[in-house]
């Protein structure tokens, strides 16, 4: 009786801890779908061509979609210019967001940790960056 006692229990722990990850995962999702500005780039450590490469991201503009798909642009003079599109997921803590890109540099496709999330702001640090984005409203 002890065993089908903690069999039992043991299932409804994972079945809890389950939907609280898919829960994560849904509440992020929606948070990160539109198009974000990039409004500053946090070096953890500098490196040689941090201020170059700072000026250089803030025309940057990403987008994300609900079939699992993302654009990031960069604003110039005349419009804007599509630089590079690619999957991504959430991770099952709803903290992680992994990235496939469809890029000529050949992918740095480090997984982005959140560091926050609201409905207008998004910080993610991936490796020794801290991209802070802000939400475009149309």
């Amino acid at each position: 009786m002890n065993r089908t006692y903690f069999i039992k229990y043991f299932l409804i722990v994972i079945s809890f801890s389950t939907q609280l990850s898919s829960h994560a995962q849904i509440a992020t999702e929606e948070k990160l779908l539109g198009c974000w500005k990039m409004s500053k780039f946090e070096f953890l450590k500098p490196v040689k061509d941090s201020a170059d490469l700072i000026s250089s991201m803030k025309n940057y503009i990403s987008c994300f979609e609900k079939n699992g798909k993302f654009t990031t642009k960069i604003k110039t003079k005349n419009g804007e210019k599509p630089v590079g599109t690619g999957i991504y997921s959430i991770g099952a803590d709803g903290k992680t967001i992994y990235q496939k890109r469809n890029a000529e540099d050949d992918g740095v496709n480090s997984p982005g940790e959140v560091v926050f999330l609201t409905e207008r702001e998004l910080a993610i640090k991936i490796d020794n960056v801290i991209l802070h984005l802000v939400k475009i409203t149309k």
